[in-house]
């Protein structure tokens, strides 16, 4: 089979990413794995990219990661952000973006289009809270979620954040689901766009029992593992999952998910159990009934926020001027 071991790898990981999103990837995996291949127009359709930035050797295993269609140059990228700064008032945005992984090349994490790192976006985050041309951040969210590692150091990152002077509200834009709610929930304010949707609390994993098409194939697979890991491959596809196996699974996941909802909770400023019996239980909630459960703290769009923020850093310059205004026109009546 091809990929197998990137599909173990995706099967065997839990994953903090709204179902849907979650599916299409497994999905896309096994047609690849069974020697599919997309053209340049389907990959444009599902990607929504044009046409023209569609690489015509795209198609099977690099499809999964579209952002790798047209790189950016990372000198221009960075350059390009801090004019924007300047345009904005001293507003950066720092994106979290498409399917979260752990790790992503340079390229890739910047593209918007592939997807973003945890660890990329926790170094984008510092960066802009340490840039003496940086007065406040917003973080942009339009992600489904992703794979759970990494996601814990990016989220105690946006949550040190709302202890120094810089303001610091997340986005959803319009989507903030499972992971990447898990980390926009520590931001200072957390707001969505009226069409957006938050939520999707929760993790889970899967496991492939491929054992019935090996045997009607005529396949078959013997393991052979060491006798110091009597578990080393007790998830592995070709054989079914056995009660030890899918109580380890559970237990994993369980553990990733209360880490889950105590970060919400810290982040929110509730209880843990108010997370799990008010903030959907695992499903996508639209703007309105996110705003009456806690879950976000106003309903405004991406540009409003920007505008709101870049307006208050200016208030205090323009109070100043104001002031030393009227302190002249006071010493000119004298």
């Amino acid at each position: 089979m091809r990929y197998a071991r990137i599909l173990a790898a995706v099967a065997g990981t839990p994953w903090a990413i709204e179902p849907v999103k979650g599916r299409a990837i497994i999905e896309f995996l096994s047609f690849a794995a069974a020697g599919g291949r997309r053209t340049p127009g389907e990959i444009a359709e599902i990607t929504g990219r044009p046409l023209s930035a569609i690489d015509a050797n795209l198609g099977t295993i690099t499809a999964l990661s579209p952002g790798a269609a047209r790189r950016e140059n990372r000198e221009d990228a960075v350059a390009a952000e801090q004019r924007a700064i300047e345009d904005r008032g001293g507003v950066a945005i720092v994106g979290l973006k498409g399917v979260i992984s752990p790790r992503l090349s340079d390229e890739m994490d910047l593209s918007g289009g592939g997807g973003t790192s945890a660890e990329g976006f926790a170094k984008r985050l510092e960066g802009a809270l340490n840039d003496p041309r940086v007065g406040g951040v917003i973080v942009d969210v339009d992600s489904p979620g992703g794979n759970v590692l990494g996601i814990k150091e990016a989220t105690d990152a946006l949550y040190r954040a709302r202890s120094g002077d810089k303001p610091v509200v997340a986005v959803a834009s319009p989507f903030a689901a499972s992971a990447a709610y898990w980390i926009a929930a520590s931001a200072a304010e957390l707001v969505v766009t009226p069409s957006g949707e938050v939520g999707s609390i929760g993790v889970y994993t899967w496991h492939e029992d491929l054992s019935q098409a090996l045997e009607t194939a005529g396949v078959k697979i013997s393991l052979v593992t060491s006798d110091v890991s009597p578990h080393k491959a007790e998830t592995h596809p070709a054989f079914a999952l056995s009660d030890e196996a899918r109580g380890d699974l559970q237990e994993g996941v369980n553990r990733y998910g209360r880490s889950f909802a105590e970060a919400v909770a810290r982040g929110r400023g509730v209880a843990v159990d108010d997370v799990v019996a008010r903030f959907g239980g695992g499903r996508m909630l639209g703007a309105e009934e996110a705003l009456k459960r806690g879950m976000v703290d106003r309903i405004a769009t991406l540009d409003d926020e920007i505008r709101r923020m870049s307006a208050a850093l200016t208030k205090p310059a323009k109070a100043k001027r104001g002031a030393m205004a009227s302190a002249r026109r006071r010493a000119a009546l004298w």
